[in-house]
């Protein structure tokens, strides 16, 4: 690259930003050769700016010369207008210094006038203080007078006087008279109330009320008007009427109504004085109201009229207010016993009031109103003594207990006579002249009916706390709603506006003693599915199914295997002819003293309505209206009794079933005791007994499952520290049991407590055998310590004697006892023994097949022998139903 190329390129960059395309020129190195054509070449340009400069400016040269001309004139101009702006600064000054000069004087002017002013005002004021000086004399001279009235009003003037002295405040003479106007208003007040002390006073020291047109303060007679006026005009006379009245109210008023101490003052007044001259026992109200009138009397002849205004504001109000409360309120009789004397009182007041509107003390009508509501006053008040009244009967505990008698008289035909007397569990009378034996035969017919084959029932196998929802769990979840708040019917008309527990197509089916333990005869075993406590464990049976009756023998020592003459006879199919009659069932059971004050205080309560709508004495009683609500009290007796019952009935095992007891007996009695009662109520007391009962039924079952469940299936019972969990857990239930029997036998009856103890029973044994069933390995220590653990079980069925000495009825109570043990026996027996009783159809009866056949491979090893017996076994099973 030449450097001329070089040079040119350099120049066109520096004159117009050139850049060079060519990437050589770009890349080109600048070196030192290059620099003198680089500086030739640019000063080459210079110079030829330079000429073309002196060209343009020689062509132009006249235009210059006119600017240079006027750039000169420009300059004169400005120096001028300087000159012009420094004249007008200086103007400026002098203005300034001329207003400053007029502020000043303006300020001096202002300050000669409110000089003026201040003397003129100054002037006025002394002029006014003088005044305001010689009326706080004049107001000084008239309460020494005695002119309090005057006074007040002479000082108010001079009181305005100061306060319009605005601005002179701080002037030692205003303050001064401010401070005398002050000292006069409080002597003027001292000297008002030291004369309304006198004049109008309530000594409570002395009992008295004194009332003086007169009186002499300071040595000056004044008048009760002029004092009246003044205290008045001070805003002094209210408060003066309230203590006065809290006075009289206090020493009069009070005393005459309070009857706590049975006497009351004796009042007298003589001339202006009203005194308390003693006491009196006379209660009555005629006494009361002459009082009252002879206070308001007086009260009305001696105070002055603004006085009295302002009084009866206050005291007709209180008074009456104070009447309700206390005399009124306190006098509604809980019983009809004191009614003539309440009505007394009544009319008297209501006398008392128009007495009042005569003398316009008043014109409401608070006292009228109450005794127009004395019927609902007097039932709330009945109802509120009825309440307390249970309440308190509750409270004082269970008291002495005693047994009662429950019979009921049926008609029967020989089979339900003989099993109500096998059971043993009821005293049956009235059956003498029935042929027993023309229905079960004699001798060795009798024994051809034991060895007669029962007919079969299909027992599922349930699984461990998987039971369905009893029956008697769904009546109470129904009857959960009847003792909610609206059943305490605590509003003011005692209505009861409780609903209609839900109803229950299957539950209007079943008599109610169908939900619980059967009164007198035996139960029945498989009837007793449609009660509610077979529904509870996984021994339970499926409703609908047949009757059993177990004829074969026990299975072993010691047990007692359910035979005819243990079940209800209604379950018993048998031939022949049908004998019938009249038969009494009578069982005992054991009560607190609880139902009995129950019934008393409903039973009084009823009394009292009939003699309010009956008796003549009572036709034109103010309160004979309330007869209607008072028939309403036993439901709301009965509503707190279940309310308060959880409270009071604790402490033992036997609570909930004395509960039981008396909610059963308050429902037999309540009948005869209130004809009127409605079947709700008895329904509600009932199923609350019952409610009671299944809590306690719940509470053990679940004890007694948490007893089995420490033996976690009874799995390995042969291993420590399994097997002794094992044993404590039968002995425990075993003990458990023994217990309840001992502890519910003194309370309920004998067939109440057959049926739970053999429900609870029924408990224990089905989770045993489920627990056996479900063991899919046996071996023979483990099955000698199940058959150990079975019989320790066994040992209960002395619980079920019906008398001592007799045989036993735990089948009838318990329905799975036979399987129980025929599945001790299974555990103890050879595969032979097991095959021999189940060819002979004991076993069939009880056990489902598969269950033999899962017994024989727990229990047996693998063999042909037991192959071959279970073949057997399923080749021989028979249809459930078909008799042997």
């Amino acid at each position: 690259m030449s450097s001329e190329d070089i040079a040119d390129t350099i120049l066109r960059s520096a004159t117009s930003g050139y850049y060079p395309d060519s990437e050589s020129i770009a890349s080109a190195e600048l070196s030192v050769t290059h620099l003198p054509t680089i500086l030739k070449t640019l000063q080459k340009a210079k110079n030829d700016v330079k000429e073309e400069v002196r060209l343009v400016s020689r062509q132009n040269a006249t235009e210059v010369d006119s600017w240079i001309t006027q750039a000169r004139q420009l300059h004169a101009d400005i120096e001028a207008a300087k000159s012009q702006a420094d004249e007008i600064l200086k103007l400026a000054d002098d203005e300034k210094a001329l207003a400053i000069a007029l502020e000043d004087a303006e300020s001096q002017e202002r300050f000669l006038k409110a000089e003026i002013g201040f003397s003129e005002s100054l002037t006025s004021v002394l002029g006014q203080l003088q005044l305001i000086g010689t009326t706080l004399t004049q107001v000084d001279v008239a309460i020494s007078r005695g002119e309090l009235d005057q006074a007040v009003s002479i000082l108010g003037g001079a009181d305005d006087a100061l306060e319009k002295l605005e601005g002179f405040e701080e002037i030692i003479v205003v303050g001064l008279m401010k401070e005398k106007g002050k000292q006069l208003r409080e002597l003027l007040v001292n000297r008002a109330e030291e004369a309304w002390g006198r004049m109008i006073r309530a000594d409570v020291n002395n009992s008295l009320v004194e009332i003086k047109n007169t009186a002499e303060v300071s040595s000056v007679e004044m008048n009760v008007g002029v004092v009246v006026s003044t205290l008045e005009a001070l805003d002094l006379l209210k408060s003066k009427v309230d203590h006065f009245h809290q006075q009289i109210d206090k020493l009069l008023i009070v005393p005459c109504m309070e009857t706590k101490e049975s006497s009351i003052p004796v009042l007298e007044v003589h001339g202006d004085t009203l005194k308390v001259s003693g006491r009196d026992g006379d209660l009555s109200a005629a006494k009361l109201f002459a009082d009252l009138r002879m206070i308001i009397d007086f009260l009305g002849t001696n105070l002055p009229t603004p006085v009295m205004s302002c009084l009866q504001r206050i005291l007709v109000p209180n008074l009456t207010n104070r009447l309700i409360s206390v005399r009124l309120s306190s006098s509604v009789p809980p019983t009809l016993d004191d009614l003539p004397a309440f009505e007394e009182l009544l009319r008297e007041t209501k006398k008392f009031e128009e007495e009042l509107h005569k003398t316009d003390w008043t014109h409401e009508r608070e006292l009228s109103d109450w005794v127009e509501r004395a019927p609902k006053v007097w039932l709330a008040k009945r109802r509120e003594s009825s309440l307390d009244n249970t309440r308190k009967t509750l409270a004082q505990g269970f008291g002495q207990t005693k047994s009662v008698e429950r019979s009921e008289t049926q008609h029967v035909n020989a089979e339900d006579g003989k099993g109500a007397m096998a059971s043993g569990v009821a005293e049956v009378t009235g059956g003498e002249d029935i042929d027993w034996g023309a229905e079960w035969g004699d001798g060795d017919e009798d024994e051809d009916m034991q060895d007669a084959d029962p007919p079969r029932k299909e027992e599922p196998k349930h699984e461990p706390k998987s039971e369905p929802k009893s029956e008697t769990t769904q009546f109470i979840d129904d009857d959960d709603d009847d003792d909610g708040a609206d059943g305490w019917g605590l509003d003011d008309d005692l209505g009861l506006d409780d609903e209609e527990p839900p109803k229950d197509e299957n539950l209007q089916e079943k008599s109610q003693t169908e939900l619980l333990p059967t009164p007198a005869a035996a139960p029945v075993e498989e009837e007793d599915d449609d009660m509610d406590w077979n529904a509870w464990g996984e021994e339970e049976e499926e409703e609908g199914s047949s009757t059993k009756q177990h004829s074969s023998k026990p299975p072993s020592k010691g047990s007692s295997h359910p035979s005819k003459k243990h079940v209800r006879a209604s379950s018993i199919h048998s031939k022949g002819t049908q004998a019938s009659g009249n038969v009494t069932l009578t069982e005992t059971y054991t009560i607190t003293s609880i139902p009995s004050s129950i019934l008393s205080i409903i039973s009084q309560v009823l009394s009292e309505a009939d003699q309010l709508s009956n008796n003549p004495k009572y036709t034109n009683s103010p309160i004979s209206s309330a007869a209607s609500g008072i028939r309403s009290l036993p439901t709301l007796i009965l509503s707190v009794y279940r309310a308060l019952a959880a409270f009071y009935y604790t402490g033992d095992l036997k609570s909930n079933m004395y509960l039981y007891n008396d909610a059963l007996y308050m429902s037999e009695k309540l009948l005869s005791v209130a004809p009127l009662t409605t079947e709700k109520d008895l329904m509600q007391i009932e199923s609350f007994g019952k409610r009671a009962f299944s809590k306690e039924m719940e509470q053990q079952h679940t004890i007694l499952l948490d007893y089995l469940d420490g033996a976690q299936g009874f799995a390995g019972c042969t291993d420590y520290p399994q097997s002794t969990e094992c044993d404590e857990a039968i002995t425990s239930c075993c003990a458990r049991i023994r217990e309840i029997y001992t502890s519910w036998s003194s309370v309920l009856s004998k067939s109440a407590l057959f049926q739970s103890v053999g429900t609870l029973l029924g408990y224990v044994i089905a989770k045993f055998m489920n627990d056996i069933l479900d063991l899919s390995d046996i071996s023979e220590p483990e099955s000698v310590k199940l058959a150990a653990l079975c019989e320790k079980v066994a040992t209960l069925e002395t619980l079920f004697e019906a008398r001592t000495g007799e045989h036993n009825v735990v089948t009838v109570y318990c329905p799975k006892w036979p399987k129980f043990r025929y599945l001790s026996e299974i555990l103890q027996n050879s595969m032979m023994d097991i095959f021999a009783s189940w060819e002979s159809g004991k076993l069939q009866e009880w056990f489902e097949t598969e269950e033999v056949v899962e017994l024989l491979v727990a229990l047996f090893a693998d063999s042909d022998m037991r192959r071959k017996y279970i073949d057997d076994i399923r080749r021989t099973a028979r249809p459930r139903g078909v008799e042997y």
